[in-house]
């Protein structure tokens, strides 16, 4: 895919055509990263957003005592970045790191901002997004403070198959490689934790698990046990913040 097809192809973009977008092209560059490069990091200027072309990555934060905190995972066409763009504080809250060897494209955010003037539907995409992120968060707080360890795994596995989900056979397979450890910096919890917790889904039939690849088996059963607050059936692919 050349750049304007890969843009176009996020949710951000998905409205405009290729004569509208020609005129950001300007202020895009492609990147390769190996794995553990870094998109940026923890209190870098907030300067460009990114869009995952090939691979993997990770958005991470650091807690108090220095443990890492996993927002979300990004897979190809994924557009993240954006929060720090538009922040009152103009460094990054958290970092943006390659997980496999990966291709990525980088957006100014300063032509970004300019374009999005000229662009009110990709504007209102972006407003609408952002607003998305503050409930999403809000619902985190509240199965932080209210849920137990099996409810906030199976929740971040139902949001998992909601972003990166595909359909076999068997129920829904969640294409984004999510290693334990992984999962549980997700939620707070420890690896074994979260092990112990996935073998209970695995025993009650709502799981599957080969190979490090995680299947849902029955997606409304898992989610009418652990229904979202703000649950929506038609969440846009765009990742979370920093």
């Amino acid at each position: 895919m050349d750049d304007v097809e890969v843009l176009l192809a996020t949710n951000l973009f998905q409205d405009l055509t290729p004569a509208q977008l020609s005129t950001l092209l300007p202020a895009v560059r492609r990147h390769r990263l190996p794995k553990g490069a870094y998109f940026y990091g923890v209190g870098e200027p907030s300067t460009h957003a990114w869009v995952l072309i090939s691979g993997q990555a990770k958005m991470t934060m650091l807690n108090p005592d220095g443990d890492e905190t996993v927002l979300d995972v990004m897979c190809p066409g994924d557009l993240f970045g954006l929060p720090g763009l538009f922040a009152s504080t103009a460094h990054r809250v958290g970092g943006s790191m390659a997980t496999e060897d990966s291709v990525a494209l980088s957006i100014d955010g300063a032509a970004l901002a300019a374009f999005l003037d000229q662009q009110p539907a990709a504007m209102r995409r972006i407003v609408t997004r952002l607003a998305d992120l503050v409930r999403e968060y809000a619902e985190a707080m509240m199965i932080a403070a209210h849920d137990d360890l099996r409810g906030r795994v199976a929740r971040r596995l139902l949001d998992l198959a909601g972003l990166h989900g595909e359909a076999d056979a068997t129920g829904v397979r969640i294409t984004a490689r999510v290693p334990q450890d992984t999962l549980g910096a997700m939620i707070g919890a420890s690896r074994a934790k979260v092990n112990r917790a996935l073998a209970e889904l695995v025993a009650d039939g709502h799981v599957k698990v080969e190979a490090g690849i995680i299947t849902l088996l029955d997606v409304d059963q898992l989610r009418r046990d652990h229904p979202d607050w703000f649950a929506t059936t038609d969440r846009p692919r765009v990742s979370r913040g920093a």
